[in-house]
């Protein structure tokens, strides 16, 4: 049981529902919340490619369901968009590329690729202002992580973190949490364009175009950021 200004959280683990439970007390009275159980949402069958691996399903506080995947082979992570049930927004086509839709509510944008919709970006100024609608690297499917795969596709994709992380990503010395952000913040529309014009580029090779819909961290401090299939080079 934690405590903090007379407010109480007691977590019940008798069972997997038991676990997605929590009793709130405040000034005598208790409130039990349930979190959402996403312990069954698997993706579709044939939808993730053979180099990529199901982390867990990701419950955005957008409202927005993602799966979280990662590619072992180019040591990658993407939010794909779950689609097994009704979507909470509704997707424009860009003036960026015709394979770019944006959410009319939330502002995400995502790469029509096939029957599936990678996640590219969210809108810089959301982020600025820590809204709900900044993306999901904040909300990464801890209760049904299975294991240490969170970690291990970790330090598959930065092995200096070896040693410096817990299961769940957290830095052992208490200063955050391994980031897995892979999709931009824009400012315009038109940043998306950056996307389009590296799946399309002669430069990239049909099994490294994954890595167009991927701006690391050090990228995305530049103006105009490059994938990183286009940042290798």
């Amino acid at each position: 049981m934690l405590s903090h200004r007379n407010v109480y959280f007691e977590a019940f683990k008798a069972s997997l529902q038991a676990k997605l439970e929590y009793r709130v007390s405040a000034g005598g009275k208790s409130v039990i919340f349930v979190l959402n159980d996403l312990s069954k949402v698997k993706p579709p069958q044939g939808y993730l490619s053979a180099d990529e691996k199901f982390l867990g399903p990701v419950f955005d506080e957008s409202g927005i369901r993602f799966f979280l995947v990662f590619n072992a082979q180019l040591r990658i992570f993407h939010f794909l968009l779950d689609e097994t049930e009704s979507v909470a927004d509704e997707f424009f086509a860009s003036k960026a590329s015709a394979q770019i839709v944006i959410g009319k509510r939330t502002g995400f944008a995502v790469y029509v690729s096939g029957n599936r919709k990678i996640l590219i970006g969210a809108s810089r100024r959301q982020s600025e202002l820590n809204t709900y609608l900044d993306g999901p690297f904040d909300q990464l499917p801890e209760n049904f992580i299975a294991g240490d795969e969170l970690r291990d596709a970790m330090i598959a994709s930065e092995p200096g973190v070896k040693g410096t992380i817990d299961r769940l990503g957290n830095f052992n010395n208490g200063a955050g949490r391994f980031l897995i952000h892979p999709y931009m913040l824009y400012r315009d529309v038109s940043d998306l364009g950056v996307f389009a014009r590296c799946v399309s580029s002669r430069q990239v090779k049909p099994a490294e175009q994954p890595l167009c819909f991927v701006i690391d961290e050090q990228e995305a401090q530049r103006r105009n950021p490059r994938p990183l299939a286009l940042k290798r080079r």
